[in-house]
């Protein structure tokens, strides 16, 4: 969208920073990152996936095209001149909650290409071709010459759509690997690149392994990570980290050599916030608080989503475990009607106070603000 991806990536990793991918969640999410990331100089990478932005809209409502205009009048409303790049997360049969829909392998992949062309036709710089997904049938896939077969297929796909030049996320990462991860990870990234080169097809710019970083905050594990890059490394690719949400220790991310990390719950949870916050200033009636919370807990339910997002009422029992669940899944249903109209009546309880855009906004950038400090960009002054 602005700049030119291959050049960016390649100068920010020559530095020792991380670069931090944002998932565009929510509107405030997006114009929070533009803001944040151009005060501080810094790249921005949107990575969406199938789940947020794709042809029937997503939970965003947003159709690739529609993220594009949006986040183009955002960049000229704002006035920012630092480069930002469009990019799919999680491209791949059954890594959207709507495949369960597609029976079949043929079905899903046809989907999936579908996606593809979408999001290059929007002007996305770079995909993230998955293909770890399963249907609900199965369980975690460890099939490493299946993996490479289809990553290299959509990767033949992608690049037979367009001129433009394209860039390349793949990887093993996906939960439920735990000890075999590091085996696994290493057997696909010598088995692809091998391939790649016989083809002589385009190198990744970023590859994906597990390490140890989950939905559930924690710690990164600084050995694993050491043992990721270096497999990385080996084959000229930079390691690229998931769920790097609310992570602690975030310091050791440039530090080992991490080349990229994404961020997305994690912002969910401050929107969420944000939100109680507005609905504990004076004077606002006292039943917002749990309207809406029963207006995310209705629509989450009303998409399917409640067990799979929250979970049962015995994994739920601890109230702070049922509201960090319920703050992390609030993206899903951020667009939905009820919880809209809770919203709404918030910011008019409130507005006579405040801006409470501004406030949720100003939460959000805070929060990005702290991975780009540990990240290796200080705020410029004056920009």
């Amino acid at each position: 969208m602005q700049g030119n991806f291959n050049h960016t990536v390649a100068r920010e990793s020559a530095t020792g920073r991380t670069l931090l991918c944002v998932c565009p969640n929510s509107e405030h999410v997006v114009r929070a990152a533009l803001s944040v990331f151009h005060r501080h100089r810094a790249p921005l990478l949107f990575v969406a996936t199938l789940n947020q932005i794709d042809s029937d809209g997503g939970y965003t409502g947003w159709t690739p095209a529609i993220f594009r205009d949006l986040v183009a009048a955002e960049i000229e409303r704002q006035e920012i001149d630092s480069p930002v790049f469009l990019c799919l997360d999680h491209g791949g049969p059954w890594k959207k909650r709507g495949h369960v829909i597609h029976v079949s392998h043929d079905e899903c992949l046809k989907a999936t290409k579908s996606s593809i062309r979408d999001c290059i036709e929007a002007g996305y710089s770079a995909l993230h071709l998955d293909a770890t997904g399963v249907n609900s049938q199965h369980q975690v896939r460890t099939d490493i010459a299946y993996q490479v077969d289809l990553t290299l297929h959509l990767q033949t796909f992608a690049e037979g759509l367009t001129n433009a030049p394209l860039s390349f996320e793949i990887g093993t990462r996906e939960s439920g690997l735990e000890a075999s991860a590091l085996p696994l990870f290493k057997e696909f990234m010598g088995t692809y690149f091998d391939e790649v080169a016989a083809r002589r097809m385009t190198l990744p710019t970023f590859c994906v392994g597990d390490a140890g970083t989950t939905s559930t905050p924690g710690p990164a594990d600084p050995d694993r990570i050491r043992q990721l890059v270096d497999i990385a490394s080996s084959h000229r690719s930079g390691l690229k980290i998931h769920f790097a949400d609310d992570v602690p220790n975030l310091s050791i991310f440039p530090a080992i050599g991490v080349r990229a990390a994404n961020i997305g719950p994690g912002m969910s949870a401050v929107e969420y916030a944000a939100l109680h916050h507005l609905c504990n200033l004076d004077g606002v009636p006292q039943e917002l608080s749990t309207n809406l919370d029963d207006a995310i807990k209705d629509s989450l339910v009303a998409a399917g989503l409640w067990s799979d997002l929250i979970g049962s009422e015995d994994q739920t029992s601890s109230q702070p475990l049922l509201q960090q669940r319920l703050a992390y899944a609030s993206r899903y249903v951020w667009t939905a009607p009820d919880v809209a109209k809770v919203r709404a009546e918030l910011n008019d309880a409130v507005s006579h106070q405040l801006n409470p855009d501004l406030l949720v906004q100003q939460r959000l950038e805070d929060y990005i603000a702290n991975y780009l400090i540990h990240f290796g960009y200080l705020e410029q002054l004056g920009a």
